[in-house]
């Protein structure tokens, strides 16, 4: 077993892929229409798509593609949001409930038509995705939601499992039963945003890796960003770092609390388990998700925990495992990590322009591997000036989004709060 700890450490899905291309350092000055800060799912999908709509872009990341949460993630591509779909309808009525909900769909189909498209290989796989119930109160908090889902949202394939058949699919006896969407696949999320990024430098999109952005200072005449070596000029600049604040970005902070999740890969199951699993996740008080691989290891995360203390966060996580599953007491463990989400308060992702006047993207609260993808979408049209290009009710459910219409929570005192809030 790989032992040691470290958000620095890179993940399985890290280890697995060697073969991602570098990139070289910013080491002078270059002028761009837009410079993305970052090289995550969000920040190469803005670029991405930015380049597809005409704009001249470069991207700046301190260390290389897909070395923060991309990397390290579940690689569960799931539909929905991070929040309950009834809640957004308390929050916002039915029919921006419906907006969003088509929305997280389209998200799901946006990844799914670039790995085609694209021809990347990234493992992808339609296995379904079981939210499961702890408790009582889950039951009925998802039965609600599945109602919704199907008569309000008109989301047929929705099943509700009852405990026999969560435990027949998925080999526990610690479930009460379980919402099952078969529209959510499984990603190797390593391989998915370095092959992203690789579409986007094709198509011209500038990319440089180890040049930590040290400044972004507004002119009279658009921005100056600098790193260590060099200079990036641009009318516009977008902020894709998500857990990964800038320095001096204490509005953000207001919005987005970076928190640490951690990751373990076991040995190879046993023969008589399953080649084939739904990706899971629960909302028990620790809050675990876990997953298969293509050689069958299970992928096994959570323990969410505030940034500044780490380096503990995956020292439960085994005792979690076995608590779920006690026939693999005793299994190996293969490699283990961890690394920093972003999540919102109030579980709402946000976008928008900043006071310092830059734009933003960030706090997809656990669901970031398919919404990033649709906010790069959505956020290239707003930076270049054509949402008039979205459909309608895509640039009007956007708008509730925009971090300058969402409210702000000082931090501090409410941090393990937050920490509890998320892990319900």
């Amino acid at each position: 077993m790989r032992d040691t700890l470290g958000s620095d450490r890179p993940s399985y899905w890290q280890i697995a892929y060697t073969e991602a291309p570098t990139y070289a350092p910013l080491e002078d000055s270059q002028t761009v229409e837009v410079a993305v800060v970052g090289a995550g799912f969000t920040a190469v999908a803005t670029a991405y798509y930015l380049r597809q709509l005409g704009i001249r872009v470069a991207l700046v990341e301190k260390d290389r593609v897909g070395w923060g949460a991309s990397g390290r993630n579940g690689g569960q591509l799931l539909t929905g949001w991070p929040s309950d779909m009834v809640d957004l309808r308390t929050r916002w009525g039915d029919e921006t409930a419906r907006a969003l909900w088509d929305m997280a769909l389209d998200a799901v189909h946006r990844v799914v038509s670039l790995v085609e498209r694209e021809d990347i290989d990234a493992g992808l796989a339609q296995v379904g995705h079981l939210e499961a119930c702890w408790s009582k109160d889950d039951v009925d908090r998802l039965r609600r939601e599945w109602d919704w889902l199907q008569h309000q949202a008109c989301y047929e394939p929705v099943e509700w499992w009852d405990a026999r058949r969560v435990e027949e699919r998925i080999r526990t006896s610690a479930y009460r039963g379980g919402l099952f969407d078969p529209g959510s696949y499984h990603i190797q999320p390593y391989r998915y945003v370095t092959g992203l990024a690789q579409a986007a430098a094709r198509q011209g999109v500038l990319i440089f890796e180890r040049s930590p952005v040290i400044d972004i200072r507004r002119r009279q005449s658009g921005y100056e960003v600098r790193t260590r070596q060099g200079v990036l000029r641009a009318d516009e600049v977008v902020v894709a770092t998500n857990a990964y604040l800038l320095p001096g970005s204490r509005w953000l902070e207001s919005h987005i609390l970076p928190v640490t999740s951690a990751v373990l890969v076991t040995e190879p199951l046993p023969a008589d388990w399953p080649s084939s699993l739904p990706t899971v996740s629960d909302n028990k008080p620790n809050l675990s998700y876990f997953r298969l691989t293509p050689d069958r290891r299970l992928v096994f995360g959570g323990r969410a925990r505030p940034t500044d203390r780490p380096g503990t966060a995956a020292d439960p996580l085994y005792r979690d495992l076995v608590q779920l599953f006690p026939d693999l007491s005793g299994i190996g463990v293969y490699h283990r990590w961890e690394g920093p989400i972003a999540i919102s308060w109030d579980r709402v992702p946000r976008m928008g322009r900043t006071p310092a006047g830059f734009w933003f993207a960030g706090g997809f609260t656990g669901h970031g591997v398919a919404l990033t993808t649709e906010f790069g979408w959505i956020l290239a049209h707003r930076v270049a000036g054509q949402e008039g290009r979205l459909p309608p009710f895509w640039a009007k459910t956007a708008a509730e989004l925009d971090i300058s219409r969402l409210p702000r929570l000082p931090l501090g005192r409410w941090t393990p709060r937050l920490v509890r809030f998320f892990m319900r």
